[in-house]
């Protein structure tokens, strides 16, 4: 579950102290994210370095624009981590279309700690799940128990753990900065999910994969024996579970002839998400067929 780490210098480093700090961690766990809350800590306690950053940034106009929302820069990518600076703006109660990633319920696959800078900080609700029995389709019944309401205020530090904890932010009173370190290798066998709060189910997925979609059905359609081979190797071997299942169901579409072997590879499959997947995608493919042949 999340928990409040303390951490009470009042010691201030630079940003390049605290980026020697990060890559002699040597990250192997999220749990050796613990490691770097004094860093996280004393970096914060630095008034000027983001500042300075800003002004870096905005000089070198040339750097790739992010697409995450809110505001995310990342200026540092290492070995075994991620150092990631989130800009939380004040939005009108009014304006709830435009709230970007607020009032959205999700967990993470990776674990990560993340420090108030300034502001007021953003509201979060937080909760845990057994991710472990949630196979992540849309619909699914998920058990979600509710932890604590809480901000993150400037100085304040928290630890997520992958998978497990849940929670949904709100926008604070004031434009608000968060610092995060997160583990850079992304746990597989997570589904990152959205939440339907007033359902309790799987309302969806924080990670788009159409284009792999697009591909794979394209590939299918319009390739050969030897592409098949390709998208059977990627349905097989890939290490994201959501990519296995899409790759599974472009062939499973395209090749009626082989769709019995192709569902028992399918359903073999060591992740439960690419298994219930395929076994829905059974299902609704067997009641299309009888729809057809009851309509004849």
């Amino acid at each position: 579950m999340v928990r409040t780490v303390e951490c009470r210098t009042e010691l201030a480093i630079p940003l390049d102290e605290f980026y020697s700090l990060c890559d002699r961690a040597g990250l192997q766990s999220e749990e050796d994210l613990e490691g770097l809350v004094p860093a996280l800590k004393q970096l914060a306690n630095n008034s000027q370095f983001l500042e300075q950053y800003f002004c870096d940034y905005l000089k070198d106009l040339s750097e790739p624009e992010h697409s995450f929302l809110p505001p995310v820069f990342m200026p540092r990518i290492g070995e075994s981590y991620i150092f990631r600076i989130v800009i939380w703006p004040v939005i009108d109660p009014a304006e709830r279309g435009n709230q970007l990633l607020y009032h959205y319920p999700h967990n993470h696959d990776v674990g990560f700690i993340t420090c108030g800078y300034t502001g007021s900080g953003y509201h979060t609700d937080i909760y845990s799940f057994d991710y472990e029995h949630c196979t992540g389709l849309v619909g699914e019944e998920v058990d979600l128990e509710f932890q604590e309401s809480t901000m993150l205020p400037p100085g304040k530090i928290m630890q997520y753990k992958a998978g497990t904890d849940m929670h949904i932010q709100y926008p604070p009173e004031e434009l608000s900065v968060s610092l995060n370190v997160i583990k850079r290798e992304a746990r597989k066998n997570i589904v990152e999910c959205s939440f339907d709060m007033d359902k309790r189910t799987v309302m969806g997925h924080s990670i788009k994969i159409p284009v792999q979609e697009s591909v794979f059905n394209a590939v299918c359609t319009l390739g050969n024996e030897n592409s098949k081979d390709v998208l059977i190797d990627i349905a097989q071997r890939h290490p994201f579970m959501r990519v296995r299942a899409a790759a599974w169901h472009a062939l499973i579409e395209f090749n009626p002839a082989d769709r019995d072997y192709l569902f028992s590879k399918a359903v073999a499959d060591e992740h439960s998400h690419v298994r219930a997947y395929t076994d829905t995608l059974k299902r609704n493919i067997e009641k299309q067929e009888l729809a057809l042949a009851s309509s004849q």
